[in-house]
């Protein structure tokens, strides 16, 4: 059965095409909360469209497949995503062809690819000259010594995916850069006499696919000395939650240390996240930004499936001003802000 013929469908087929389009999974759930399993709550979002007088459908996967460009062009689609790139890569190809259809999709294509993506992230955020700190990728050994130089020592070394710090490393030297290159970068590697091995071989003839360790490409970036925190900020169109999180002990990260502080943010903060959305074409999204030695720097940002204790806790938020960033009492809902950014983009659109 697909997801327009139950209940949750809010609006009939026939919807006019200038209007949003919210793709769940085939739970009905768009997953992402204070656990990555929790949804938001569709319906409340749908209801704050249709609320405001906007027409607003509720589809599933297959359904987003099936509109033609006649009920697409124009629409604001907002797509649920998972953690589980097997079940990732349906969501990524159908809001690709909605946006090539004629659909403003919101987060764009590429920040869904960007999701477990360090790399591809890194590549958006130079491109809409986000400030984050200077990098570059390692793919084989010959190329680790040029890395170093480039970005100074110590810097920080990134595989392409992985979440609360995992798979971060602090590099001293050229010595343990050589040495956490060799156990990184592996197999497979092939071409010009270097071919799959036995044991892969044997993979893939019983089970259909072919074993391989380690990443094929690594992040490398210039360190940016934190004061033994750094700052997650969600951004929600013009309001913003922050939350201040302490390194680990002997550690130069913050993510995923566990220690919290609600404390005041700095405008320049707020301001860097905020103006950092705006340039990468969002109307949320969480970042990582380090208080740095002469101005903030974001050293990570994610537009999909990021975490929303930040906002799903605080009591106040910042809200942007005329004048300048105001605490203000109360909680956010985060449906509400999602909403408002879907109906300001269908308006935007509408003015071009």
């Amino acid at each position: 059965m697909s997801i327009t013929s139950k209940s949750i469908c809010t609006a009939p087929a026939t919807t006019t095409p200038a209007g949003i389009i919210i793709c769940v999974n085939s739970r009905g759930a768009i997953p992402q909360r204070l656990k990555g399993w929790e949804s938001f709550d569709v319906e409340k979002i749908a209801a704050a469209v249709k609320q405001r007088g906007y027409p607003v459908r509720i589809v599933g996967v297959s359904d987003l497949w099936r509109l033609k460009a006649a009920e697409l062009r124009g629409a604001v689609v907002y797509a649920a995503t998972s953690m589980f790139g097997q079940y990732r890569v349906a969501f990524e190809a159908v809001v690709h062809r909605a946006e090539q259809l004629g659909a403003i999709t919101l987060p764009r294509w590429e920040h869904y690819l960007s999701y477990e993506n360090k790399v591809f992230a890194a590549s958006i955020a130079e491109s809409k000259e986000v400030r984050m700190p200077a990098h570059c990728l390692v793919s084989s050994l010959t190329e680790v010594n040029e890395a170093m130089r480039y970005c100074g020592v110590p810097n920080v070394w990134k595989l392409p995916y992985g979440c609360a710090s995992r798979n971060v490393r602090l590099v001293q030297d050229d010595k343990q850069a050589n040495r956490l290159a060799r156990r990184w970068l592996g197999s497979p590697v092939w071409g010009n006499g270097a071919n799959p091995s036995v044991a892969s071989r044997i993979c893939n003839r019983f089970f259909g696919f072919y074993s391989g360790r380690g990443s094929g490409t690594i992040l490398v970036e210039s360190l940016v000395s934190s004061p033994g925190y750094d700052w997650k900020v969600l951004v929600w169109n013009e309001k913003a939650n922050a939350l201040k999180r302490i390194n680990r002990k002997n550690d130069f990260r913050a993510s995923g240390s566990g220690v919290f502080l609600r404390q005041a943010c700095s405008e320049q903060v707020l301001e860097l996240a905020h103006e950092s959305c705006r340039k990468l074409g969002l109307r949320w999204g969480s970042f990582d930004i380090v208080e740095g030695k002469h101005a903030p720097i974001v050293v990570e940002w994610q537009a999909v499936h990021f975490g929303t204790l930040t906002s799903d806790k605080a009591d106040s938020f910042y809200q942007r001003t005329s004048t300048g960033w105001k605490e203000q009492n109360g909680r956010l809902s985060l449906e509400g802000e999602i909403a408002g950014a879907l109906i300001d983009e269908l308006g935007e659109a509408a003015t071009i």
